[in-house]
């Protein structure tokens, strides 16, 4: 007889993608109580102000990770 274990890993702080193909997933934005204005500011103190040059951008631990095409 077969015997199988799951894993599963709890993460504090999950990612919320935060931009999506260049798109802004305001859910998510809800989710962490932040606004369009939060996030347009936060990506432009990292060199970025056009949201459809993003490829990914995610909030993961308290801070946002840009990947642009």
């Amino acid at each position: 007889m077969a015997t199988s274990i799951l894993w599963f890993t709890v993460r504090k702080n999950p990612k919320y993608p935060l931009i999506t193909d260049g798109h802004i997933q305001y859910k998510n934005l809800d989710s962490i109580d932040k606004t369009e204005e939060w996030l347009m500011q936060a990506i432009a103190e990292a060199g970025q102000e056009d949201v459809a040059k993003i490829f990914l951008a995610e909030y993961i631990d308290g801070n946002i990770t840009i990947v642009e095409y």
